[in-house]
């Protein structure tokens, strides 16, 4: 049996390792980002990959620098056959790359060389596309611009949001790794060049990503609002009560693209339930929370506000008349 040397950060990465060790794979090791913040919390945190290994018994290594001699040693001890990287976070080095016999395989969340780079879930939700999928890739030097050895679509439900599409993408790149792998070693796969001039990108998110720009279509914004989940989510910026500007996070929103109004993007307003099937969660007496956009209206169903607790958008209303009439935004 093939020797295994596993490399990954998130949550995506856990399905690819899991279905390894079920298939019998010798992982001799496991390398990881280092223990870092997560959210609110100021002391590090270990990895979700690393919590697995711990838990599977299976040797550790946390790499900041996959250059460093020192990393580079402890993969030569391992003696991979193979290295497997999924959602790592690193470029691998050339000594790391000519280290496995069979090279260094990556699974990547996206049908390549569409979306190439950080965040291709996100980006596919974002950019629309009714299709993505998986790719296992032979890595080279390059971000994501290696030879393919096999890929497999999945559609976009039109709820999907980054962690839903994203369990699923997990799994089946997961089934797909296992199937590629022993084709691979066998010499049954000719790795497939990509076409560069098909190329997209998807940059790591960044927090002001998830600021509202009115002037887009409601139904664009939704697709934000879903591609943005769990972070870093949709916020604007309004007026409040005391006549400081404030943030405004929009915790769950809907599109309304059939909304015609004189009312400028960003202005909000009280939109009959009717008009916004279906009934609005946070709607109150029959009415929803609504802001007009560059086409159509997105409902505010879920908010918060600057250092408030999330709640139902007619009771964060009901806390602050001003909102509707407000122009949201810069």
């Amino acid at each position: 049996m093939l020797r295994v040397v596993f490399m990954g950060t998130p949550a995506f990465a856990l399905s690819s390792l899991e279905a390894l060790l079920a298939a019998g794979y010798a992982v001799v090791g496991v390398v990881t980002q280092p223990d870092r913040p997560v959210g609110r919390r100021p002391e590090p945190q270990p990895p979700p990959l690393k919590r697995l290994a711990v838990e599977r018994g299976l040797p550790l290594a946390q790499a900041q620098r996959l250059r460093e001699p020192a990393a580079q040693a402890q993969l030569a001890a391992w003696q991979p056959d193979i290295i497997v990287v999924v959602a790592f976070g690193q470029l691998l080095p050339p000594e790391v790359l000519r280290l496995p016999r069979f090279g260094c395989l990556n699974v990547h969340a996206s049908l390549l060389p569409q979306l190439r780079g950080a965040a291709p879930v996100a980006a596919s939700i974002a950019a629309g596309l009714s299709t993505t999928g998986v790719t296992i890739m032979l890595m080279d030097e390059g971000l994501d611009t290696g030879p393919i050895l096999a890929q497999a679509a999945e559609p976009i439900r039109p709820d999907d949001t980054t962690p839903a599409l994203g369990e699923r993408l997990s799994r089946l790149g997961a089934r797909l790794l296992v199937e590629t792998i022993p084709a691979w070693a066998q010499g049954r796969i000719t790795p497939r060049p990509q076409d560069a001039s098909q190329a997209s990108y998807s940059p790591r998110l960044r927090r002001e990503d998830g600021e509202v720009h009115w002037r887009r279509p409601a139904a664009e914004l939704h697709r934000l609002w879903r591609a943005y989940q769990p972070w870093p989510g949709l916020y604007t910026w309004w007026h409040a009560d005391t006549g400081e500007r404030q943030m405004l996070k929009l915790l769950a929103v809907r599109a309304v693209e059939g909304w015609r109004g004189d009312l400028p993007p960003g202005r909000v307003f009280v939109l009959p339930v009717a008009a916004s099937a279906p009934a609005a969660a946070g709607g109150d007496q029959g009415e929803a929370l609504a802001v007009a956009t560059g086409a159509g209206a997105l409902v505010l169903d879920r908010l918060q506000g600057a250092g408030g607790r999330p709640m139902e958008a007619a009771a964060f209303r009901r806390g602050h008349p001003a909102l509707a009439g407000a122009t949201l935004g810069r």
